[in-house]
């Protein structure tokens, strides 16, 4: 391995373990409107394609990890212009479902306590719609005690990725 390889995993172990170190403080606070266990992260910024449909894709992954004692299930997730409120797209259901890869066995849109997933983001516009210079994400999720019994149902603050179109 390189050094600046080397560096960078460092680097990046060194947030995994101060991220797992904050886990259980944020399982056992009382939980407000913009704290969630639920961290999100783009992996590198949407490449915009022109699909053979004559449309704009975004394509991009969002790594997704329940930092908390419980599960999280995802319930929505609107897709927004980061300079305005337009709505690119809202997944819910199936559809949200049909895009995310967990870690493990497990299945469907939630994520186990400690859990990791991927969402495999295709945001469709128009061809002579303008690619938005960010995109921002909004998460509706539940968040389950731990017997599974739903705890309670909120939206994230918005998610920023922002890319060079």
């Amino acid at each position: 391995m390189t050094q600046s390889s080397l560096a960078f995993t460092g680097r990046l172990l060194t947030v995994v373990a101060m991220l797992a170190a904050a886990a259980p403080v944020l399982a056992e606070s009382p939980a407000l409107e913009i704290v969630s266990a639920l961290v999100a992260t783009p992996i590198a910024p949407p490449n915009p394609v022109l699909g053979a449909d004559a449309r704009r894709h975004l394509v991009y992954e969002i790594v997704l990890w329940d930092i908390g004692g419980s599960a999280i299930a995802l319930k929505k997730i609107e897709v927004l212009d980061a300079n305005g409120d337009a709505i690119f797209t809202t997944l819910e259901d199936e559809a949200l479902a049909k895009i995310l890869r967990l870690t493990g066995a497990g299945k469907g849109p939630a994520l186990p306590a400690g859990g990791l997933g991927v969402l495999f983001m295709d945001v469709t516009l128009a061809e002579d719609v303008m690619v938005p210079r960010a995109l921002k994400h909004r998460f509706q999720i539940a968040v389950s005690k731990p017997e599974g019994k739903p705890d309670r149902t909120r939206l994230s603050r918005p998610l920023k990725s922002r890319f060079e179109g």
